[in-house]
């Protein structure tokens, strides 16, 4: 005897090469709200590598979002062998830009003296400084502003230990700028930049998980922020009457 199936079916949109599935409940808000505006620029070269990754995708968010993992875990990355990055900042938060989270801080420094160990980093080469702006929004997106391209990483949950990774570089560009910035990624931005630097990321993510009570130091606001951000958002949407899901309640 062959039993009824029965198959929800899901929103779906396409936008900027992507199809884009609602998988919250309710009315779905315009698709609009979830993807970051400037990717809908008609001037946007994107450049994309799509893998499944094992870990957590909320330990891949706040990872992301971390201020204290990316001067220490990506100092040996062969991507950042020619920057300058800090050995330690002042006055880190939080703020809100539009529907994105920014970390600020009141100073960088880039060596210094530390009781017991000397100065560190022992042998200061010249290098070029590596300034970055990092931000992350609902429902689970990061974006990294660089000088040359900007970087988004959208984490999207597979299960409760595998989570979808998809990346994109992207500039604006008209002429003969997307030919170059493509080709440039093909000859080693993907490899440096999404296989090898962000590598460092998603094994970080895989060996992430919680055992007792989290022991936290200053930086890290910049992850408990991001936590507050979305437990505001979860009490937004019980408010308005929508039912409690495991995970985060969006597109993926």
């Amino acid at each position: 005897m062959v039993g009824k199936v029965s198959i929800r079916a899901y929103p779906v949109e396409e936008r900027i090469g992507f199809v884009w599935i609602y998988m919250g409940e309710g009315e779905p808000p315009p698709v609009e709200e979830d993807i970051p505006e400037e990717l809908l620029d008609p001037r946007m070269v994107i450049c994309a590598r799509i893998t499944d990754q094992e870990g957590n995708w909320r330990y891949a968010v706040e990872n992301h979002f971390d201020d204290a993992h990316a001067n220490s875990l990506h100092r040996s990355a062969l991507y950042s062998v020619f920057w300058r990055q800090p050995a330690w900042r002042t006055g880190i938060r939080v703020v809100r830009n539009g529907k994105w989270l920014e970390r600020e801080f009141e100073g960088q420094y880039f060596e210094g003296e530390y009781p017991g160990l000397g100065r560190w980093p022992r042998h200061s080469t010249p290098k070029r400084r590596a300034p970055v702006t990092v931000s992350v929004q609902l429902p689970g997106t990061g974006r990294v502003a660089y000088r040359q391209f900007t970087a988004y990483k959208f984490f999207t949950p597979i299960d409760k230990g595998h989570f979808r990774f998809t990346q994109l570089v992207t500039k604006r560009a008209t002429g003969l700028g997307p030919v170059i910035f493509r080709l440039q990624y093909w000859l080693y931005r993907r490899w440096l930049y999404h296989v090898l630097f962000n590598n460092q990321d998603m094994l970080m993510t895989k060996v992430s998980h919680t055992q007792g009570p989290e022991r936290l130091f200053r930086p890290d606001v910049s992850i408990t922020a991001w936590r507050k951000a979305c437990e505001e958002a979860r009490r937004e949407q019980m408010a308005v009457g929508l039912p409690k899901r495991e995970g985060w309640p969006g597109r993926a």
